[in-house]
């Protein structure tokens, strides 16, 4: 499921946080065997975007 994780370009993306270059340890993260990982990691990523500036 996540071998081709390694060929995109993940910093040259962006998102609301800045580049997307974290992504791919947050994917992992959200299927570790670790409770505390994924709770850490669906935070991340359900975190709400910052409103306009």
């Amino acid at each position: 499921m996540y071998e081709g994780l390694h060929r995109i370009d993940w910093a040259s993306m962006k998102h609301a946080y800045g580049t997307a270059e974290e992504v791919p340890a947050l994917l992992r993260a959200l299927r570790s065997p670790q409770a505390e990982e994924r709770r850490e990691a669906l935070e991340r990523v359900s975190a709400p975007a910052p409103g306009p500036r």
